[in-house]
């Protein structure tokens, strides 16, 4: 009988820590403690920018492994997490998340490296606009996110507009500095080999337990 154990006997390196559902404002993932038999939960912050009507918040989804007949492997790349998240302001003028008109954006690998090519000598003396859309089976909805500066403003603007079958689209806009546009970049370099598992090669350790402490199903394309 095939088990995860046998698998990893095979392929120790193919396998990394995942994360549970993820929950607003955070995702957590199951690490070993040092000192305990325990396993610890983490909550793991996305990062996040605020202006006077809208957060943005950016959060790395992992890639999802999975059995493929005799051994494990990536089966879903990961992707970036744009989320935003209209502020309504009460009497007193204090602001308030609106949760339920919240839209997100899943930023593909392969569209990572439009911001990643993006210097800081560019971002201070360019134009640049970078436009991205994909379409949902489950909302029926399109997406298209639009991250753009000119030369003369001091912000990188990011709109999201999102269009169903039924029309009347919606429209999300925050600016960010560039020092905020540079800190995505480099979280967004750190987190990358997480999106397509490649941070398994580094820990056998995060492998055994995941394969311990989780059940998987074989793989059908």
């Amino acid at each position: 009988m095939r088990t995860a154990g046998n698998l990893l006997k095979r392929a120790p390196f193919l396998l990394s820590s995942t994360f549970r559902a993820r929950r607003p404002f955070s995702q957590n993932v199951d690490i070993e403690s040092s000192k305990s038999d325990l396993s610890k939960t983490v909550y793991i912050k996305p990062y996040t920018i605020t202006s006077n009507e809208m957060v943005l918040s950016i959060t790395p989804i992992k890639g999802k492994f999975g059995v493929k007949r005799d051994y494990i492997s990536m089966v879903k790349n990961g992707s970036l997490l744009f989320e935003f998240i209209p502020q309504i302001r009460d009497a007193e003028n204090r602001a308030n998340l609106d949760w339920n008109n919240r839209k997100n954006y899943a930023m593909a690998v392969k569209s990572i490296g439009d911001i990643l090519t993006m210097d800081l000598k560019a971002l201070k003396t360019q134009d640049f606009k970078i436009e991205m859309t994909y379409s949902t089976i489950t909302t029926k909805e399109t997406k298209t996110l639009t991250i753009q500066k000119t030369k003369e403003e001091k912000e990188v603007l990011f709109t999201l507009k999102v269009e169903t079958v039924q029309g009347n689209p919606s429209t999300y806009k925050i600016p960010i500095s560039i020092g905020e546009f540079v800190v995505l970049q480099e979280l967004t370099k750190y987190a990358l080999p997480y999106l397509i598992g490649w941070n398994a090669l580094l820990s056998a350790k995060l492998v055994e337990d995941e394969v311990q402490n989780y059940e998987y199903r074989p793989y059908q394309k």
